[in-house]
């Protein structure tokens, strides 16, 4: 991560080089966080109920 800054501040990483698909991951939308919730009911779920 920490190179990942020293190359944004260098000029060295721009937006611009990202794809669209990365682009779209930047920016989290409502089904994201729905997705993100799901996921963590089910395994709440599935820890309580099967246990150890």
């Amino acid at each position: 991560m920490m190179l990942g800054l020293i190359a944004q501040a260098n000029g060295l990483l721009t937006v611009d080089a990202f794809s669209g698909e990365i682009q779209s991951r930047l920016s989290p939308t409502l089904l994201d966080l729905g997705i993100a919730l799901a996921a963590g009911v089910v395994a709440t779920y599935a820890k309580v109920t099967l246990g150890p």
